[in-house]
């Protein structure tokens, strides 16, 4: 909603600005800290915060990034086997490592 042109908004503006990305970066850091520890709580006072905002979806394509990102890369390190195993490596060797890569990524 534009609210310019009203006197005591437009003294506050900068404060009200500063105010709003506040409390976005508060709920930025309470959400990411609720996914890593799984508090539902966490999660849903922070999305709850984005609805408010009217941010919710853009934020949430954000997120939604940010963790393909991040699961991408997992999985691209976990099955890079260069320089892990020797080349004549038994195949028992092989699946050990990948067992222990895998395990590393599911943690």
């Amino acid at each position: 909603t534009d609210l310019s042109g009203i006197d005591i908004i437009e003294n506050e503006i900068d404060w009200i600005l500063q105010v709003n990305e506040d409390i976005q970066k508060q709920a930025s850091r309470t959400l990411i800290q609720g996914m890593e520890s799984q508090n539902q709580s966490e999660v849903s006072t922070s999305l709850y915060v984005f609805y408010n905002l009217k941010i919710l979806p853009k934020k949430i394509d954000s997120i939604l990034s940010t963790v393909s990102e991040k699961a991408n890369q997992s999985i691209t390190s976990t099955l890079d086997f260069t320089d892990s195993v020797d080349k004549n490596s038994s195949s028992d060797a092989w699946k050990a490592l990948l067992w222990t890569k895998l395990e590393k990524l599911i943690d």
